[in-house]
């Protein structure tokens, strides 16, 4: 005698309810959102962008001064430093204990 096949217990139903509900919401909100029914939903009173005290050109020009710094000056290549050896190879030091 055959043993009866289980049913499978995972039912596809309810992710797919579920993914169509989010969608179909997500849609309708994009809907009224978009401007095309601007008058029904008001989302408030935009304000103007302003910058943060302090951060602007005249406030940092007179914390900081008016002098000028040209920024495409070449840039001073320091010397090299002396080596104390001849040929240029750095030694490590000794390991203690040797």
């Amino acid at each position: 005698m055959a043993t009866p096949k289980r049913p499978n217990p995972w039912n596809p139903t309810a992710p797919l309810l579920l993914g169509f509900s989010f969608g179909l919401a997500f849609a309708i909100t994009m809907r009224l959102l978009d401007g095309r029914f601007a008058n029904l939903v008001r989302l408030g009173e935009r304000f103007e962008v302003k910058s943060f005290p302090g951060t602007g050109l005249e406030a940092l020009r007179m914390r900081y001064g008016l002098d000028r710094v040209d920024l495409f000056a070449e840039p001073a290549i320091p010397p090299e430093p002396p080596t104390s050896s001849g040929s240029g190879t750095v030694e490590a030091p000794p390991l203690p204990g040797q």
